[in-house]
């Protein structure tokens, strides 16, 4: 009896340590030469819905003074509303916590307390009992209905219908809906757009945003297609058939002054009049004598000076972005 009262003692601040959420296996040794058994409790999950489906599972290990783990008789204690479908068990071991029916508006904590029994009683153990804890958490279901599942409906147009490569292309998905469409447009909806996700069909980057623009440079038939997202993470989808033309090109205008000129001149050479956005100007000059020059760039202008009596033949090529030419 008094070796079984030294070792009741060295167990009472163990049985203090332990009161924690979730319980690791603590120091081997308590009291003067004695060492102690122990418990590693964990609730998963530790918060539920009192909506009579959820449920925990919570399991038991138990450790020698060495650290290993070991079976062992376990008297589980419920702390709280709710039931366990088993109180006594033999570790490793598991049982499934149920909480009540909601009946309160305010969250509700439950504890379980784990304690280690011999075969024969506690007194037939080597060394101090540990009593470890686990707590839930239980959430009232709430009162107000679940939203109602709501599919998106995406509505893609293009401006204008008949781009041309090169040219900017503006897209325009801001009459889709969060749910169905009606005659008069979206339907009421208690969800949000939240994203519209554009593949041009190019193999470009997608574009973001109800009104996106777009470049395409060859000139093509292409499939576009338009993906919205709403608030409640539903996807729906349109394609859009765009056809790419080569449009109608540059046209080269340009002026040559003075005009007549004197011998020893200097011309200038000016295509700024030119339409259809050409971005580079070869001028091919020949001269009296049949000597042909050529010069030309991004600059519009140019020069050249006229070093003999004669006519002069100047002629302007303008080219655009897409190779289209005009001279």
């Amino acid at each position: 009896m008094r070796k079984l009262l030294a070792l009741v003692i060295g167990a009472l601040p163990l049985i203090a340590g332990c009161a924690v959420h979730q319980d690791a296996a603590p120091s081997t040794t308590s009291g003067p030469g004695e060492a102690a058994f122990s418990l590693k409790m964990q609730a998963t999950p530790d918060s539920l819905v009192q909506d009579g489906v959820q449920t925990s599972t919570i399991s038991v290990l138990a450790y020698d003074p060495s650290g290993n783990a070991v079976a062992r008789n376990v008297q589980l204690t419920l702390q709280g509303p709710g039931s366990l479908s088993a109180t006594a068990v033999t570790t490793p071991a598991t049982a499934i916590y149920k909480p009540p029916t909601a009946t309160s508006t305010a969250p509700t904590v439950v504890t379980i307390l784990g304690t280690i029994i011999g075969t024969t009683g506690s007194s037939s153990l080597s060394g101090p009992l540990a009593t470890p804890q686990v707590s839930l958490t239980l959430h009232p279901v709430t009162s107000a209905p679940p939203a109602l599942a709501e599919t998106p409906t995406a509505v893609a147009s293009v401006t204008p219908a008949s781009p041309t490569a090169g040219a900017i292309t503006l897209f325009n998905g801001s009459t889709s809906c969060p749910s169905f469409r009606t005659a008069n447009g979206c339907a009421a909806a208690s969800s949000t757009l939240t994203s519209w996700d554009w593949d041009f069909g190019d193999d470009t980057a997608h574009g973001t945003g109800p009104s996106p623009t777009h470049v395409y440079v060859v000139a093509r038939p292409y499939l576009v297609t338009l993906t919205v997202t709403n608030s409640q993470n539903r996807s729906a989808s349109t394609t859009l058939a765009v056809t790419v033309g080569n449009g109608t090109g540059p046209t080269a205008l340009f002026t040559a002054l003075p005009n007549p000129a004197t011998v020893g001149a200097t011309i200038t050479l000016d295509g700024t009049s030119s339409t259809g956005s050409p971005t580079n100007f070869l001028y091919t000059i020949t001269s009296p004598t049949a000597v042909v020059t050529q010069m030309g760039g991004s600059s519009p202008t140019n020069s050249f000076t006229g070093s003999a009596a004669g006519t002069w033949s100047v002629t302007l090529t303008v080219t655009d972005v897409n190779g289209r030419s005009s001279t």
